[in-house]
């Protein structure tokens, strides 16, 4: 009887170290693997970080229901849109590729804008640039500064909308003075790697 439960025992204990063994072997590899990072190098900071100083003109152009200030900071904005350089990116294929995409929806955007006539059609179009920046914001792990992502819930016969800041303080670009501190503070971006 005991030649019998020795091997059995044995072997047991063998499947359940060969198991602990695959086990371990599986979780060391869910640990070791990294997250897909994005290096954004110094002159992809530098061209971002001066496209959104752009954004944040154009932001303000509306806040002032200025047309002809938000067409000329409109197409300011596209002109450092136009100068960030994909290729600068260093990361995943899909992410780059994605950031692509997300220029060229923003140049596009910004040129609706310039191209609209009503200051309330620029803001439609300045609602989906926002948006659009800030996905851009967002994929390539802007870290230069913090972005604030504000939001108006009455913006657009209460549809609402978003924009972006470098201040958590609510300046409305959606109503200008009618209602100028409508909104509250909904996200912000500064990744840091």
């Amino acid at each position: 009887m005991r030649k019998v439960i020795l091997p059995i025992v044995v072997l047991v204990a063998l499947v359940f170290v060969v198991y602990i063994i695959v086990i371990k072997k599986q979780e060391d590899k869910h640990q070791k693997a990294a997250p897909i990072s994005v290096n954004t190098g110094d002159s992809l900071t530098g061209s971002v970080g001066a496209a959104l100083q752009a954004y944040y003109n154009l932001k303000d152009a509306f806040i002032k229901s200025d047309s002809v200030l938000v067409n000329r900071n409109a197409g300011v904005f596209a002109d450092k849109l136009s100068s960030i350089n994909s290729s600068d990116i260093k990361g995943d294929t899909s992410i780059i590729e994605l950031t692509k995409q997300l220029k060229d929806n923003l140049i596009s955007g910004t040129n609706s804008i310039i191209s609209a006539g009503e200051l309330e059609s620029k803001r439609k179009n300045f609602q989906v640039v926002s948006d659009g920046l800030f996905d851009l914001l967002r994929s390539i792990g802007y870290n230069n500064s913090k972005v604030y992502q504000l939001y108006c819930p009455m913006a657009f016969d209460n549809a609402g909308a978003a924009w972006l800041s470098d201040s958590r303080e609510i300046v409305n670009p959606y109503f200008g003075e009618k209602m100028l501190h409508c909104g509250d503070l909904r996200d912000s971006v500064n990744i840091q790697q």
